[in-house]
């Protein structure tokens, strides 16, 4: 190892600045001492020892001053300067620093006898080795600090207070951990204290325990002791993270750590998905229009090249069916869709759209089977963020903040910031005009405006000229720097995102199972799957799949096999029980049964109370007949021979007892005399008469 000068070297435990090689020897100062006593030695055998590893080279703690640059107007280094010239016949002759006789000379001859500059002479020349031999090694060191050391003194350091001169007292170990009890319990943590209002507690604390902490009954400690005792021990970012909740820490403190561009490098490698309740009040769609409220504004936006790829607006709060929604207008061209908003268009205004490699979402939007079911058939990965982290998808954030504020200034029935009138908030629900529709139609096109805005931050293989979102797209686009891949269904794909529910076959046709609504499909007839003997079917069923559209019950499609590749779907109806629902939303038509199943319930709750009393009223009957037959004393198992003649004449009581027409023989126009007919002549005198016809002359 080759020895240098000014490198520090460490031997026999100590730390030395090799300061001056002359003549064959070297110099060398102890930087632990502060006395101007040099270590003078032969280079060979200093470099001899530094071959054998008992001189070893260690870093040098006043490095930093050699390139700091401090102000030439600066008071501290004009004293510096003056300072080095002070020492400057010293430090820069090499014959001072190895004769001890001779520096003691140059120093007598530059105080000029004057003891006070003596001693400055020999405060400077320690320091000035010590530090570097450089200018910069003369700076005061005001800023210098005693690490781990704690002064601990009798009186109290600083001046006397003017006001209140008695107050104060030397800052002990006592002092200290009573200072940061309080700051921790008080004033690090969320929602802590101020420090005028943790100092009560100090104060309090030290009161009730004076003897620990002083001899005096009258001194205290001051705020600005407690104070500077906070700024100066806790770190600012042991304060930031203490007095802020982990979420609010992570989400908006903390300093951020990469970009997008270190998660994905081409377009379509991550979809981002976020709702919000938008900034509008909207009303119905009816010849009378009527207040609605607020709607949720859904975007899908890819995250390298910041294109919006999807946005709907819903009257419906933030739920998987509507992420289904907007991910399926994400995944095909907008032409179809903005057309059916009142937006012509063509694919070239907005030519984002794709199935991407990974969709990232809230915490709850896109938990479940059904979108995992989806991602698994199109090869999707699914990352959910933390909750309350929205910084972990920033940049479908920053699109739904750009959308609002392209629409903000034609709104003007927008929610108020402030909460209460009394701050000044206006209701301007009362100016609500803009419908559903109108809203989605503004919204598309402020998406269209959004895609062309500026981005900040680019990867490093884009060209310098392209800069906008849009131009990203385009560009990847064209050089195949992407993840997309495209549907050869669309109907499919429509059918994978909409609900599925499960299947119990019976007569009347497929169950939905969890939705209560009966289908017809003519594929199950004829397979014999709705036979009552249906032995395969019901070790089938177990695996079929119904897909209903949200939209409208009607239309609905059952996979047989779904589990099976290619895929076989069958289109079904509404059975004949169901038909009621024909038309309906899925929402109408759970209200719809919801209603049917109460007045059902209300209608057997009912009948069962009627049937009890009817029941009562028969049990009543059958007890009188028994008592009357008891008390008339008519032996019943001895008439059983007589009971066809017994029947007889009961059948004849009925029929007077139940007459049609009932008459009054107190009026005459109703009531007429019967008179008797003359008896023929017996049946004996005239036989032929009543004799069996001859059939064959009846029909000649």
């Amino acid at each position: 190892m080759e020895l240098l000068a000014n490198q520090v070297i460490s031997w026999n435990g100590n730390n030395y600045r090799v300061l001056c090689l002359f003549k064959g020897k070297i110099a060398l100062y102890n930087m632990a001492s502060s006395k101007l006593k040099l270590d003078v030695h032969p280079i060979a055998d200093l470099e001899q020892r530094a071959r054998s590893g008992e001189i070893k080279t260690v870093p040098d703690e006043y490095a930093g001053l050699t390139y700091l640059e401090p102000s030439k107007e600066d008071k501290h280094t004009k004293r510096a300067e003056a300072n080095y010239q002070l020492i400057k016949p010293i430090a820069d002759s090499p014959d001072c620093l190895f004769c001890p006789n001779l520096r003691r000379r140059m120093i007598a001859k530059l105080s000029h006898g004057d003891s006070s500059k003596r001693r400055q002479l020999e405060r400077l020349l320690p320091q000035f080795w010590r530090r570097g031999q450089t200018r910069n090694a003369l700076l005061p060191q005001y800023r210098q600090k005693l690490e781990g050391k704690d002064r601990n003194s009798q009186v109290k350091l600083g001046r006397k207070g003017s006001l209140s001169p008695e107050l104060g007292l030397p800052i002990n170990d006592a002092l200290r951990k009573l200072f940061r009890r309080k700051i921790d319990a008080h004033i690090l943590k969320p929602e802590g204290l101020s420090l005028s209002k943790a100092f009560d507690y100090v104060l309090l604390d030290f009161n009730e325990h004076r003897h620990l902490y002083t001899d005096s009954p009258v001194a205290k400690p001051t705020f600005y002791q407690f104070k500077n005792f906070y700024y100066n021990r806790v770190r600012t970012a042991e304060r930031a993270e203490k007095k802020h909740s982990p979420i609010a820490f992570n989400k908006d403190i903390r300093p951020l750590h990469g970009s997008v561009y270190d998660i994905t490098q081409c377009i379509g490698g991550i979809y981002e998905a976020d709702a919000t309740v938008a900034d509008v009040y909207l009303v119905s769609d009816e010849p009378e229009p009527k207040l609605i409220g607020r709607p949720t504004l859904y975007s899908v936006i890819d995250t390298f090249s910041g294109c919006i790829a999807g946005v709907m607006v819903s009257p419906d709060p933030p739920q998987l069916k509507l992420l289904n929604d907007v991910l399926f207008i994400a995944f095909n061209r907008k032409a179809d869709y903005c057309a059916a908003h009142g937006v012509n268009i063509t694919d070239a205004d907005w030519p984002i759209s794709g199935i991407p490699a990974c969709i990232t979402t809230d915490n709850a939007e896109a938990l479940g089977k059904r979108i995992e079911h989806f991602a698994g058939l199109y090869g999707i990965s699914l990352t959910n963020t933390a909750s309350y982290r929205g910084d972990q998808k920033g940049t479908v954030e920053e699109s739904l903040h750009l959308l609002q504020s392209q629409v903000k200034g034609l709104i003007k029935a927008a929610p108020s910031k402030l909460q209460n009138k009394k701050s000044g908030a206006i209701d301007l629900r009362g100016k609500a005009v803009l419908t559903l529709k109108d809203y989605t139609s503004l919204v598309l096109r402020a998406a269209m405006v959004v895609n062309t805005h500026v981005r900040k931050k680019t990867n490093c293989f884009i060209p310098p000229d392209v800069v906008t979102a849009d131009g990203i797209w385009n560009y990847c686009k064209q050089h195949g720097l992407t993840n997309l891949r495209y549907p050869s269904d669309q109907k499919m794909m429509r059918i994978a995102l909409l609900p599925q529910f499960e299947v119990s076959l019976s007569r009347d046709g497929a169950l939905a199972k969890g939705l209560g609504i009966t289908y017809y499909c003519s594929e199950l007839s004829t397979l014999g799957y709705l036979n009552r003997c249906r032995n395969n079917a019901e070790k089938k069923q177990g695996n079929m799949k119904l897909y209903i559209d949200p939209a409208n019950v009607s239309r609905a499609w059952l996979f047989p096999q779904p589990d099976e590749v290619p895929n076989q779907y069958w289109e079904c109806t509404l059975a004949s029980e169901s038909m009621y629902l024909t038309g309906k939303t899925m929402t109408e038509a759970k209200e719809y049964m919801k209603i049917r199943s109460q007045a059902i319930a209300k209608a057997r709750a009912y009948s069962h109370q009627f049937s009890s009393n009817i029941l009562s009223q028969q049990l009543q009957t059958v007890k009188a007949a028994e008592e009357r037959i008891k008390k008339s004393g008519a032996d019943i198992p001895s008439s059983i021979k007589d009971v066809a003649q017994t029947a007889h004449d009961e059948r004849i009581r009925h029929e007077r007892s139940n007459q049609r027409f009932p008459m009054d023989d107190s009026n005459p126009a109703t009531s007429c005399d019967v008179k008797q007919q003359p008896q023929s002549s017996p049946l004996d005198d005239e036989p032929e008469f009543y004799s069996y016809p001859d059939l064959d002359e009846a029909f000649d």
